[in-house]
């Protein structure tokens, strides 16, 4: 998957026509559900937990839903252009 930086990713947006800040503002919430995404994929949506060995559910599911909401509103506000050319840009890079 990409490997981009939130100032890399904010520029692409910036390029896009985006304002500055909810450029850097969606690009955190885009790295923070990246990173969610990537935890899931390598531990699963169940996971032991590390003191009590108890099953649990990943708590960054919820992470990722919470961020998944962020994203949606943050969609409508930045364009689904701009949006859809940076899930574009970090699946190439």
């Amino acid at each position: 998957m990409g490997q981009m930086t939130s100032d890399q990713i904010a520029k692409f947006l910036i390029k896009q026509k985006v304002p500055a800040e909810l450029a850097g503002y969606y690009a955190a919430c885009f790295l923070e559900y990246q990173e969610c995404n990537e935890n899931i994929q390598r531990n699963g949506l169940v996971v032991t937990h590390p003191r009590t060995a108890a099953i649990v559910n990943n708590p960054y599911v919820s992470v990722r839903e919470k961020c998944e909401k962020r994203l949606f509103t943050l969609r409508r506000q930045i364009g689904k252009d701009a949006a859809e050319a940076l899930w574009s840009e970090w699946s190439k890079a």
